[in-house]
């Protein structure tokens, strides 16, 4: 009866997190990061792909600006919104596979990590993955319990968004063979419904295919930049790039937990088809990443799919025996989560927000140069200043444009879409480095006219007029 009146008070305490959280955001001052404002860009401009990400994370974006307008905590609230229904999934899941207990404290933990507590303040592809990771995982086990058309349907729609989230849902088929290899029962049961599982293959197929062949017809470029980002071309040990990511595992999930999860790391080597079903699903994933983190490098957002798995699993081990251990765990990722929405609706001059300051300001400088020189093109070598510039003045009827030289090689999907041609014959205000314009066929006369601090990261930024002579 204790614990159930703490799970109450932890149910209570959530929700008012959760206000707070939408308060906070609401009365930020903070802006947005650059590549929140480059998906902005790309959700104003829809295609089937894009340079560094697949498209899923613009259609979102289109869709809810569409309906509730532009503003930066219209564009927040929308991880608010799929980490919300991402914890409810958690918790329907850990319903269907264990009990009403362990599902509503699965619920809360995923609900209230750190590593989602920060992750509700950006608009990122992970938080669209998690959320069809988390439904993929639940349709996956209930079709083949119990079959239907209908099922196999919406589990192939479901594979098929979080591929267009973000291409780790691949981890999906590959985590699905370990477990089919390993659960014997479950293979069965798979093979018996072998017509329903290939009709969820084609489904994937389908919803992928415009994607596939936007990439076919650019080069295969989104799934080149990720392997270039992954940076397998350069492999060689690396102790430093492995304790970066092991620190921030530890920031994702707590202290708490994480110590925890070393201490039983043995409980996830298990033919229970419980638990092998969730270790299946997060341990090979976080294997691989751990790997990658020695030869090249790995972000601490690499590994984001076996959250869900790691943390249903964690709540399961201590739930019985150590039930307090949960508590304190979830009341110091409150406290932790109070805390960084303290500070986000503060206006604190912390400097891992510093990225997001300035720039309205600086976008003003610009707009004021603009129209002082009468200037409508505005060219940006920078992608990150490109976006938020493009953002903050949405609504000034300027053309922006970036460097691109035809003999480089596309570095930002904006010299795909809007990249400066050699032979341009009008004035520009420029903000980048001299060196990238010099493709350009045309004379120009460049002259500078302000030197901008944007924040504490981004000085002198120089904002020249280049005059046809």
């Amino acid at each position: 009866m204790e614990q159930n009146k703490d799970i109450k008070a932890l149910l209570i305490l959530s929700f008012l997190f959760l206000l707070f959280k939408i308060i906070s955001i609401y009365f930020s001052k903070l802006g947005l990061h650059g590549d929140e404002a480059q998906y902005w860009v790309w959700s104003n401009n829809v295609a089937m792909g894009y340079f560094s990400k697949p498209p899923l994370i613009a259609y979102v974006i289109n869709f809810f600006t569409s309906i509730f307008g532009e503003a930066i905590y219209t564009l927040k609230y929308i991880s608010v919104i799929f980490y919300l229904g991402t914890s409810f999934l958690v918790y329907v899941l850990s319903r269907m596979v264990f009990n009403e207990r362990i599902a509503v404290l699965s619920g809360l933990t995923f609900f209230l990590l750190p590593g989602v507590s920060f992750s509700s303040f950006i608009i990122s592809t992970d938080v669209l993955l998690l959320f069809f990771w988390t439904l993929s995982l639940y349709l996956f086990l209930k079709n083949n319990n119990m079959p239907s058309i209908l099922l196999s349907f919406i589990l192939g729609v479901s594979l098929g968004f979080g591929f267009l989230a973000k291409y780790a849902m691949l981890y999906f088929f590959l985590c699905s063979c370990i477990y089919i290899i390993f659960d014997r029962s479950f293979s069965k049961i798979f093979f018996k419904n072998i017509k329903y599982n290939l009709f969820t293959f084609i489904v994937f197929l389908l919803i992928i295919s415009p994607n596939i062949f936007w990439n076919i017809s650019n080069g295969w470029i989104t799934f080149l930049h990720t392997y270039d980002n992954a940076s397998l071309n350069k492999i060689s040990l690396n102790y430093i790039n492995f304790f970066e990511f092991l620190f921030a595992q530890i920031f994702i999930f707590g202290p708490i937990i994480f110590v925890f999860f070393l201490l039983y790391l043995k409980k996830f080597i298990s033919f229970e088809g419980r638990i092998l079903f969730f270790s299946c699903y997060s341990v090979p994933i976080l294997i691989i990443i751990i790997i990658e983190s020695f030869l090249v490098r790995a972000h601490g957002n690499w590994a984001a799919v076996s959250y869900v798995g790691l943390t249903i699993l964690m709540v399961f081990f201590l739930e019985n025996h150590k039930f307090k251990i949960i508590l304190f765990n979830n009341l110091f990722s409150l406290f932790v989560g109070f805390l960084l929405f303290f500070l986000i609706v503060g206006d604190y001059k912390i400097r891992v927000f510093e990225q997001l300051r300035g720039y309205n300001s600086f976008s003003n400088s610009v707009l004021e140069e603009s129209k002082n020189n009468n200037i409508q093109n505005i060219v940006v070598e920078d992608r990150m200043v490109y976006s938020l510039l493009s953002y903050y003045l949405r609504n000034n009827n300027l053309n922006f444009y970036t460097p691109k030289a035809s003999s480089n090689i596309v570095s930002n999907h904006f010299q795909i879409k809007n990249g400066l041609p050699d032979n341009f014959s009008k004035n520009f205000i420029y903000i980048g480095l001299d060196s990238h314009l010099d493709y350009l066929k045309t004379d120009y006369e460049k002259k500078l006219i302000n030197k901008v601090d944007i924040n504490k990261v981004k000085k002198n930024v120089n904002i020249q007029k280049f005059e046809i002579n």
